[in-house]
């Protein structure tokens, strides 16, 4: 378990637990086709998978900017790998935008990402 991580102030959410099989639990991509209605599951789905990879993004901004943590940011890359999620949507939250706690920024800069990769 990852203690410490979390600062007063900070948005991000309590670091993932491993599974009984001492994994961390995967995130799907999701990827819909331009005309298909969303269900109320998928647009759960999706937002549950959005706050995943904004919750990494501030945890791996803390580690590599503010702590300057290299073991660290290696075992935050590996759960990124270990959960199968897109290593450019992270890459894009860490230098798309320059305040990984403002939930705005973020969320414009991952909607800019996800539109220019459906295309």
């Amino acid at each position: 378990m990852r203690s410490g991580l979390l600062f007063s102030g900070d948005l991000m959410s309590q670091p993932l637990q491993p599974t009984a099989a001492n994994q961390l639990p995967q995130v799907q991509r999701i990827k819909y086709p331009q005309k298909t209605r969303l269900t109320n599951s998928d647009e759960c789905r999706a937002r549950n998978d959005r706050q995943s990879y904004f919750s990494l993004a501030r945890e791996l901004a803390h580690a590599q900017f503010q702590l300057a943590d290299q073991e660290l940011s290696a075992r935050l890359w590996d759960d990124v790998h270990q959960r199968q999620m897109d290593p450019d949507r992270i890459i894009n939250l860490l230098y798309g935008c320059f305040f990984q706690n403002d939930p705005e920024a973020m969320l414009r800069a991952d909607e800019r990402f996800l539109l220019t990769s459906l295309n």
